[in-house]
């Protein structure tokens, strides 16, 4: 499979639903098809039948030689009536014609008994979706509540949102900005989302929708298709594509008109190019999954175990613990329901990843290395170089090291050298390419590898990092309920102002808090060269470093919430977590009220930031603890020296 084809398949894995509002929208399309089916045929001239009209009443007129003159005059007749007969017909169906519309089509149009272009066949629309797999919704505008209302109701579980321009009476494209709005406003509150809305319209330039939309949303900007647009995160595409056939609309748009029972497959095609990855098409293919096996998943948690369930809350004595053991119950059975190595093999192994570089590169770009270490020299290198570096690493680029070598030397004074010295030269500067591109010296080398400037290529690697570290950031909290706020745990990384900390306390300790509570935490460094976590701090790249051998420990007393946790709580767009006074309030008095006496103590907040995922946090913590668990003896030297490492 090429790489489109591999977006397509992920893409029909995963969409399902489809949501149309069209005020035109009507099932009336097969009653006038029918009706229209033999002025249609005699309209868009149909010689076969009307040559066997007239054969016959020829055939029927020649009884005998001797009759052959009046089987002539009789096939003349016959030849008169039928042409009469057809264009009376032809006549009486004719419309008003479109001035926009060309000549042919036009006729072929008013013949056939077409609905006007801005209408919408339902029913065509509603099969088209049907065959493609998918279940389409058609909303039409009514008096009783405002349709962006509506659409904003199903939005959160459409993938797929296709709206048309004019509605009302031609309002000039005002409400379907209003839903374009109130649907960015419902996803913005659940998070980012991956939103493809398709403008579906019989208007004649579909150039200026696109130009309108434009100027309406600044979060919007017009691609290299002048009739696409995308926000700068990637996960929002409008795409304004026009109803019916080329003639219907300005030259040069011809490949964004389509019929409407292909639309789906449009929209499938669109899905496809907007989400297109590959690690998006092994999350769609997943998701895909799921979805199609959701009744598995329900099978296996039937009714028949909340006995069962209710027995453990007994058993345990904390609902929280009971609460948390369901979520994580469920995690692990949906992980169990996607066969994860087949689908990231599928759309995302190594035949995936030669597929992506054969329709990337081409001879306007090329795959390239840096070979400096500013990242202003690059050096390009062939895709076939580029498909075995991700099959066997840097030996793929080892028959490359002398031409390497060579252009990093290049200059006047290297072309001022004598032929043994260049050579003398390029022998040095080649073992020193081969040691800038083993091991570590090869992960500073590929941020160009498809054409990116460098500090973007360097942005991409921190964010891959950051999905690869980080579960949850302060970047995503805004519209949470306060019960769905993070809380501090194992792996929590807060600022208290100055600096970062990781909490190394264990997870257990951070729940069922009446009284507030000492939590240890390591302190990170920032540390652009040496780092072992990165970190999106609302919008800042972060390279943060815990020093094993030289930890940094310090202790939080943190006051818990309502429900026994420590737990953020949202503040001017912030996420912050009480902090109890470093210096404890005294003890009361007799007949002092012992909550007025620990209200007036001193109380501050930390800055909480990240959660860092399980895996990646214990790996710390492990770090930590190992070295500090090391034991020191003061043993014979030579023994030391020459004996096996104990701590490996």
């Amino acid at each position: 499979m090429t790489f489109q084809e591999q977006c397509r398949e992920a893409a029909r894995k995963f969409l399902q639903t489809v949501v149309l509002v069209d005020d035109q929208a009507d099932y009336s399309g097969e009653a006038e098809k029918a009706d229209n089916n033999f002025s249609s045929k005699q309209a868009r001239g149909d010689v076969s039948e009307t040559n066997s009209a007239i054969d016959a009443a020829a055939v029927k007129a020649v009884e005998t030689e001797e009759d052959a003159d009046n089987a002539k005059a009789a096939g003349e007749t016959a030849v008169s009536v039928v042409e009469d007969t057809a264009a009376y017909e032809v006549e009486n169906d004719i419309s008003e014609p479109d001035e926009f519309d060309s000549v042919q089509e036009r006729d072929v149009r008013e013949a056939v008994g077409l609905r006007p272009k801005e209408d919408l066949d339902a029913g065509a629309i509603t099969r088209g979706f049907a065959e493609s797999g998918l279940i389409c919704s058609i909303l039409k505008p009514s008096a009783s509540e405002p349709i962006e209302d509506e659409v904003s109701k199903v939005a959160p579980k459409s993938d797929v949102i296709v709206l048309d321009w004019e509605m009302g009476g031609g309002d000039s494209g005002d409400t379907t900005i209003k839903i374009i709005q109130k649907v960015f406003d419902c996803d913005k509150k659940s998070g980012e989302r991956l939103r493809l809305i398709a403008i579906y319209t019989g208007i004649r330039d579909l150039h200026s929708i696109s130009e309108r939309l434009d100027k309406e949303f600044a979060e919007l900007q017009i691609g290299a298709q002048s009739l696409e647009l995308h926000n700068q995160a990637g996960t929002i595409k409008v795409v304004v594509l026009g109803k019916g056939l080329a003639a219907d609309h300005e030259k040069g748009q011809e490949r964004h008109c389509v019929e409407e029972d292909g639309l789906a497959e449009r929209l499938v095609e669109e899905f496809a190019h907007f989400s297109g990855g590959l690690l998006r098409n092994a999350t769609l293919a997943s998701m895909g999954h799921l979805r199609s096996n959701t009744h598995r998943l329900l099978a296996r948690f039937n009714n028949r175990l909340d006995g069962p369930l209710v027995t453990h809350y007994a058993l345990l004595g904390s609902p929280e613990d009971a609460q948390q053991y369901v979520a994580d119950l469920i995690l692990q059975e949906i992980e169990a329901q996607i066969p994860l190595s087949r689908v990231s093999r599928t759309f995302a192994g190594y035949e995936s990843v030669k597929a992506l570089m054969d329709e990337k590169f081409s001879e306007e770009l090329e795959p390239q290395i840096i070979i400096d270490k500013k990242g202003d020299k690059t050096f390009p290198i062939t895709t076939a170089n580029a498909k075995s570096l991700a099959e066997v690493g840097a030996k793929a680029l080892k028959d490359r090291h002398e031409d390497i070598a060579k252009a990093r030397l290049e200059g006047e004074d290297f072309e001022t050298l004598a032929d043994e010295a260049k050579a003398e030269k390029i022998k040095t500067e080649k073992e020193r390419v081969a040691r800038d591109l083993n091991g570590e010296g090869l992960a500073e080398r590929l941020y160009c590898l498809f054409g990116d400037e460098y500090s973007d290529g360097v942005k991409n690697h921190e964010e891959f990092s950051i999905a690869s570290g980080i579960k949850r950031s302060n970047n995503h909290l805004d519209g949470f309920e306060q019960e769905n706020l993070p809380s501090v745990k194992l792996g929590t990384i807060i600022h208290d102002g100055g600096h970062y900390y990781v909490c190394l306390t264990p997870v257990c300790d951070s729940v069922r808090r009446k009284d507030p509570a000492n939590f240890l935490f390591g302190r990170l460094f920032e540390d652009k060269k040496k780092f072992n976590v990165v970190l999106d701090d609302k919008g800042t790249r972060k390279r943060l470093f815990l020093n094993r051998k030289d930890a940094y420990l310090k202790t939080f007393e943190l006051r818990p919430s309502a429900d026994g946790t420590v737990r953020a709580e949202m503040k001017d767009g912030d996420a912050f977590v009480t902090l109890a006074s470093v210096g404890k309030a005294a003890p009361a008095e007799k007949g002092e009220d012992k909550q007025q006496v620990a209200a007036a103590a001193e109380v501050e907040t930390v800055r909480w930031v990240a959660e860092m995922k399980p895996m990646q946090a214990q790996r710390l913590v492990g770090a930590v603890t190992s070295n500090l668990s090391r034991i020191g003896l003061d043993e014979f030297e030579w023994l030391r020296m020459l004996a096996d490492n104990w701590s490996g």
